[in-house]
């Protein structure tokens, strides 16, 4: 865990939750990538590599994929989004 009270109380309460999201969004990609690239033949690397190919085949239809577009917007703006952002604001108070 990474302290953050430095950092926090020398920035705006965005700024602060604009880092973490990209902190966490670049660590994610780095492991999905890991994941799909040096464990391919283990259960999560291979979980990924059929959900990769099923999501790029042809086989979704649109009407299907706007319902997971919008559950992934909502988890990402409303459910994490708005709870980096209370916590950040938290922090500089702290």
């Amino acid at each position: 865990v990474v302290r953050l009270d430095t950092y926090a109380k020398t920035t705006t309460p965005l700024r602060l939750a604009a880092c973490k999201a990209t902190t966490e969004a670049v660590q994610t990609i780095a492991l999905v990538f890991l994941l799909i690239t040096a464990f391919p033949t283990t259960d999560l690397g291979s979980e990924i590599i059929h959900y990769r190919d099923a999501i790029t085949s042809t086989s979704i239809s649109p009407s299907a994929l706007w319902p997971a577009i919008g559950a992934c917007f909502w988890t990402g703006w409303v459910t994490c989004a708005y709870t980096i952002y209370a916590q950040s604001y938290g922090q500089r108070r702290v």
